[in-house]
């Protein structure tokens, strides 16, 4: 079964509030007993269904090795089914109604009964999902800090201001960062007069992940009025001094709510695959591949 998006699940937890409340006015009635499992027992005929809902093509026309795989998602989607039968919840008639005209749509083989129970077997694999594994999967704000800082390069945003001195030779860059040490001259003096630099030493301001990595590696290390050694960068020579930094700004609303939506996509992952093997093992039933 295709995972729903955020916006989709939103939607799936809004139906199957619903449908674990019991309002609506149009629930079906709650079984008697929670029936026997059937994920072991899908024909082929209902795989042929459930290939043309998930994608729409005509099952023929799918190869062999697509048609497992797609076969082992609508096994977990019959376990995630029968769990939600076993568990007492119920599909809403008009979501079995909406899932049934989309079938006929789509020309799916079979009698209404069938197409029926297919559009009502997904229904409830989906509110199983909602209803019982979305509560399941919290994150909380530590583990949205650890994927910050695993996604976020370390000097992503840091700005940097200084004044850079270029010439063509060592020599040249030595004799300027002494004329600077004895501090007779201001860098911008110095540079105005030897740089072959078109900015001539004035101030410029740039993120580090926006210069050279040599020159974003010597102007980290510096605190703020201090001066390079001669840096080598293609074939020409560069004296920097630092004049300020500003810290990387921290992440706004929008890439934390990014970062929790990967790690809960994650957890809820790993969490869906774990229980389908569980249901399976439960079932007697083939355990899809993870």
């Amino acid at each position: 079964m295709r995972r729903a998006g955020r916006s989709g699940r939103l939607a799936l937890l809004a139906l199957a509030t619903l449908a674990a409340a019991g309002c609506g006015g149009r629930d079906e009635p709650a079984p008697a007993a929670a029936p026997a499992p059937r994920a072991e027992a899908l024909t082929e005929a209902q795989l042929d269904r459930y290939l043309l809902r998930e994608t729409g093509l005509d099952p023929r026309s799918i190869d062999p090795a697509a048609r497992i795989r797609l076969r082992e998602e609508l096994v977990a989607e019959a376990l995630f089914a029968d769990a939600a039968e076993a568990q007492g919840l119920y599909a809403p008639i008009d979501a079995i109604d909406d899932g049934t005209r989309r079938l006929i749509a789509l020309g799916a083989a079979g009698t209404p009964e069938e197409l029926r129970a297919d559009a009502r077997r997904r229904v409830l694999a989906q509110i199983y999902e909602m209803t019982v594994l979305l509560p399941e999967v919290q994150v909380d704000d530590a583990e949205v800090e650890r994927e910050l800082a695993a996604s976020r390069p370390a000097d992503r945003g840091e700005q940097v201001t200084f004044r850079q001195l270029l010439v063509d030779s060592r020599v040249k860059a030595n004799a300027a960062l002494e004329r600077l040490q004895r501090g007779r001259e201001t860098f911008q003096d110095v540079a105005g007069q030897v740089s072959q630099a078109p900015d001539r030493g004035a101030v410029q301001v740039r993120q580090l992940s926006q210069l050279p990595e040599p020159a974003a590696r010597v102007l980290k290390k510096l605190k703020p009025g201090e001066l390079s050694r001669p840096v080598e960068i293609e074939g020409s020579y560069y004296l920097f001094r630092l004049e300020d930094r500003r810290p990387p700004p921290g992440p706004g609303v929008r890439e934390r709510e990014a970062a929790r939506e990967r790690v809960f996509e994650r957890k809820f992952g790993a969490l869906r695959a774990a229980r389908i093997q569980a249901l399976a093992a439960a079932a007697a039933a083939p355990a899809p591949a993870p």
